[in-house]
C-alpha cells in the first residue's frame, strides 16, 4: 500500500497498488474500502472487546475513516500526529460481508470461535488457516488469492503452508525444539 501525506500530516490516503485493488477474499468477495471502514469501526468499538481502541486515537481523539469510491480510503487524526500509519499495523483488515452481522447484534467475540468451519475465516493474508486440532495443531495454507508478487512477478508466498505444533506444557517444547534442530 503507497500513502500520500495529506494537510501537514493529519491526513492519510491510502492507495493499494493495482494487484491490491483487484485482490479478492479467499472466499471470492471483493476487497473493498469498506473492509477497512468496517475494521477500523470494530477495532474503535470498546464494547466489544477490542484491544485496539485506545491504539487507534490520538489525543484522545477517534481515527475518522471514510470509504472513498472502492479504494482508497482516507484517514484523519485529530491533530498532527508523528507516528502517522505506524499505529495502525496492527489492525487486521477484517471481512465486512462476514463479520458485520455479529458486530451489530453485539456477538462479535463469538463470531470466529472453535467451533466455526475453517472454510468460514477469510482474509487477505499469505496463508489461511485449513485444519485446527484443539490443544495439537494449527495448519495453514498458501493463500492462492494473496495479491504480492515477488520481484519477478512470482507469486508470494513461497512456502505452500505452515503447521504449528501446540506443545502444552515447558518441558517437551525444549525436547521438541532441540529435536527440531538436531534434524
Amino acid at each position: 500500500m503507497a500513502r500520500r501525506k495529506l494537510d501537514a500530516v493529519r491526513r492519510w490516503a491510502s492507495v493499494h497498488r493495482e494487484a491490491a485493488a483487484e485482490c479478492d477474499l479467499l472466499d471470492g468477495h471483493s476487497f473493498t474500502a469498506d473492509d477497512v471502514v468496517f475494521s477500523f469501526r470494530r477495532g474503535l468499538r470498546e464494547k466489544t472487546g477490542s484491544v485496539l481502541a485506545d491504539s487507534l486515537q490520538t489525543g484522545g481523539h477517534k481515527l475518522q475513516v471514510v470509504a472513498a469510491v472502492r479504494i482508497p480510503s482516507s484517514i484523519t487524526f485529530a491533530a498532527p500526529f508523528a507516528a502517522g500509519l505506524r499505529l495502525l499495523d496492527n489492525l487486521p483488515i477484517l471481512p465486512k460481508h462476514k463479520l458485520e452481522p455479529s458486530l451489530k447484534s453485539g456477538t462479535f467475540a463469538m463470531a470466529w470461535n472453535l467451533s466455526t468451519p475453517v472454510s468460514d475465516i477469510v482474509g487477505l493474508g499469505p496463508f489461511v488457516l485449513a485444519e485446527y486440532s484443539p490443544g495439537q495443531r494449527l495448519v495453514f495454507s498458501r493463500n492462492p488469492r494473496y495479491f504480492r508478487k515477488a520481484a519477478d512477478g512470482t507469486s508470494l508466498p513461497y512456502l505452500d503452508g505452515i503447521t504449528v505444533e501446540i506443545i502444552p506444557t515447558r518441558t517437551p517444547s525444549c525436547f521438541a525444539s532441540r529435536r527440531a534442530r538436531s534434524t
